[in-house]
């Protein structure tokens, strides 16, 4: 938490929650929403490769918890690698 809070307090304007919907992404969230009433905007890569359920579950939770999030297509990196 000291070092979400750290970071949050230098970078806060800077800032984004890398989001899968997974069970990691998912404790970073709620540590930074015990931290701050300011949550930074959520950013989901969709590499066209997740479960149905999972852009629901990621859905209902931006939703429920009034959070900010911008679906990126897949980045030209992740194209990289897969060829």
């Amino acid at each position: 938490e000291r070092v979400i809070k750290k970071s949050m307090d230098k970078w806060q304007l800077n800032s984004g929650i890398a989001f899968t919907g997974g069970k990691d992404s998912l404790v970073i969230l709620h540590l930074v929403k015990g931290i701050s009433k300011n949550i930074p905007p959520l950013m989901f890569i969709d590499h066209k490769l997740h479960f149905e359920e999972t852009y629901t579950y990621v859905e209902k939770l931006v939703r429920n918890w009034g959070l900010k999030i911008f679906y990126e297509a897949e980045p030209k990196s992740l194209k990289k690698l897969k060829n």
